[in-house]
């Protein structure tokens, strides 16, 4: 239930241009002898250049460009100039773009006019106007200063790069080095996905909106809002994609999968994105020793019973921890007390080597800025929490539960139509790793009774990995031995062939093997799972490399994603196809990487708000009658994990 971690392409601090826009001033003498100020302002406007959209300072800031606004239009390559600007226009004037269906184009497809309208916007005097800096005004909007709002979209997108830069010529710019100019790809890209959320969000919800008494300005934000929380999805999409990029298709899984508005909820999730703008910074450390933090979680899988859960998280005065957790028991009828254990089988990388992975709290220690610091037993897990505080009075009870977890259990056992009670609070937690990536290692017990050999000599464990050495199939215990031997070419030869090719991935009809080349360069093969058959070598490579973490080497073998989508099962991350081996305990293991994202968020409440959710909550009903096994995987510790840190 925990999202995986993802980071944009490496990213480097440049200084290619400056961030302010080509403005100029001019002065005029009336007859009266006094002096007046005439300034202009060029630009330009993109996703790809955008020709022929509207430009202006949207100077009432309601998201129009009104008849009585300085306007121009965009030309070939996106820029416009607008003349006759007070200095005041300038200086507090809100770029505002406003893409037009049937009369923009955008140059990423040239000569194609757009179908869908959307709007861009930009702080005052800005020289770029584009999808990312439409996430930075809308985050100023929403009450952080220009540097918060630029360092805010930043962590989302795991870049340091400045992001009111002209991403378009900098990664044309053969001044710079090519993973420079790389990760301004990165950032069109992210350009190209967004602004197709904009646009599709905004075609589809205008006329309900319209029809609602909805403004255009809320309508925007709303947009914005969402896109804003999906970013880290975006980049994760982005960098799985790899070479088979397409921003129609990436958009349309974000939509699908991630956005949550639509026509019959926008009212509600209007309400909620002004009361989120109306928040103010949260006292957590008075919070936690008070009322404690209540949050609602639970699991929902296809095919089984809800898990519906919630607990409080309270700390002492000496920062000791309590915390209370329940689950409803479906063959009780009640939510019953679950005291978290965690899996032996689970390792982390820690300060001084591989561990036991625990990450229960042990302590909770207030900043002073109102935030905590939460300290695991597995140091490596702590974490830092904040939170904004709303008023959340007369807003839908299923809209906010849908933001308590990942599965949104608590939005289906709630009624439809109900509302919070007038001076309700709910707080947005946001929580953020202290460290950037974490690595993990599951034993497994999967082939203890089917395999008991293996299991027996991995040192009871089934993670491990082999290759076929000095004549039989060896389980590797060193990462040298990870690498071939013979580096000869395998094409066209039979199994017996296969000395130093590690089984790493399987397709429906072969198996992919991985042949580690003393040169860092991984070539891959695939065999059909006939013995009789031979070996066929793929055309595209993968590389290997080590790298340190905290005293232990850790070998990462990628995979090129053309060959990883066609697995059915794979040794390799999914998020960037990329394996990483590591000796613990006397053998070569898989080991996992949890990429740094920008942190989560989720809504818990007071001990007032808790208790009005549980009263009005409906009964969980399960899928099927009970009988005794049905009781037994209906028991708390059947599968899920009850935790209130699994909730953010």
């Amino acid at each position: 239930m925990n999202g995986q971690r993802s980071l944009l392409a490496v990213a480097i601090a440049l200084g290619i241009a400056g961030c302010g826009s080509d403005s100029s001033d001019s002065s005029t003498t009336d007859t009266g002898g006094s002096t007046a100020t005439s300034a202009s302002l060029t630009a330009k406007a993109a996703d790809g250049y955008l020709v022929g959209a509207n430009a202006c300072l949207d100077l009432n800031s309601n998201k129009v460009c009104d008849k009585d606004e300085p306007s121009a239009v965009t030309g070939d390559d996106g820029s416009f100039t607008i003349d006759n600007l007070t200095q005041e226009q300038l200086e507090q004037g809100t770029l505002l773009i406003e893409v037009v269906a049937g009369q923009t184009i955008d140059t990423d497809n040239p000569g194609v006019v757009l179908n869908k309208s959307y709007r861009l916007t930009a702080p005052p005097k800005s020289a770029f106007i584009s999808p990312l800096t439409t996430l930075i005004q809308n985050e100023i909007e929403s009450g952080s200063s220009l540097e918060e709002a630029k360092t805010a979209i930043q962590e989302k997108l795991g870049t340091t790069l400045d992001l009111t830069q002209d991403y378009i010529e900098a990664k044309n710019n053969n001044d710079l080095a090519d993973s420079q100019k790389a990760a301004f790809e990165n950032l069109h890209r992210v350009a190209q996905v967004t602004a197709s959320v904009m646009a599709e969000n905004t075609d589809a919800l205008s006329e309900t909106a319209a029809g609602a008494g909805i403004s255009v300005e809320a309508l925007t934000a709303l947009i914005n809002e969402e896109v804003t929380r999906v970013l880290e999805e975006v980049v994760k999409n982005i960098e799985a994609a790899g070479d088979n990029f397409n921003p129609s298709d990436i958009a349309g899984s974000i939509n699908r999968d991630h956005i949550a508005i639509d026509d019959s909820n926008l009212e509600d999730k209007i309400k909620e994105n002004v009361a989120n703008k109306g928040s103010k910074q949260a006292d957590l450390a008075k919070l936690i020793k008070t009322d404690g933090i209540n949050w609602f979680g639970g699991d929902n899988d296809t095919g089984k019973d809800l898990v519906v859960a919630y607990g409080t998280l309270k700390s002492d005065s000496d920062n000791s921890v309590t915390e209370t957790s329940y689950i409803y028991d479906y063959f009780a009828e009640q939510f019953v007390e679950f005291e978290y254990t965690p899996d032996t089988n689970n390792m982390v990388l820690g300060q001084n080597g591989w561990e036991a992975s625990d990450d229960t709290l042990t302590s909770i220690k207030p900043n002073k800025d109102g935030s905590l610091t939460l300290e695991s037993r597995s140091s490596i897990f702590s974490e830092v929490a904040s939170a904004k505080q709303l008023d959340i009075s007369g807003l839908n009870v299923r809209s906010i539960m849908d933001q308590t977890d990942d599965e949104n259990v608590w939005s289906n056992i709630m009624p439809a139509g109900l509302k919070f009670p007038d001076n309700t609070t709910a707080y947005k937690l946001s929580v953020e790793d202290i460290n950037d990536n974490i690595y993990t290692f599951y034993k497994g017990d999967w082939c203890a009774e089917h395999a008991p050999d293996r299991y027996e000599a991995l040192n009871n464990m089934c993670n491990g990995i082999s290759a076929f050495k000095n004549g039989s199939d060896t389980w590797l215990a060193t990462l040298v031995s990870t690498i071939a031997e013979d580096e000869s070419d395998r094409h066209n030869t039979a199994y017996n062939n296969h000395a130093d090719l590690i089984p790493m991935a399987g397709m429906e009809s072969a198996e992919i093997f991985a042949q580690l080349l003393s040169n860092g360069t991984v070539v891959y093969y695939t065999r059909a799972w006939n013995l009789d058959s031979t070996f066929s070598k793929l055309s595209e490579l993968g590389s290997w490399k080590d790298e340190s973490v905290n005293g232990e080497v850790l070998r990462k073998v990628t995979i090129p994603e053309s060959i990883h989508s066609q697995a059915t099962w794979s040794n390799y991350q999914k998020e960037d196809n990329s394996a990483y081996l590591s000796v613990v305990e006397g053998f070569v293991r898989i080991t996992y990487k949890e990429v740094e994202d920008a942190g989560s968020e989720a809504y818990v409440f007071d001990e007032a708000t808790k208790q009005f959710i549980l009263d009005n909550a409906l009964t969980p009903q399960p899928l099927h009658p009970l009988n005794l096994q049905a009781c037994l995987d209906s028991l708390p510790d059947a599968e899920f994990i009850v935790k209130w840190s699994s909730k953010t």
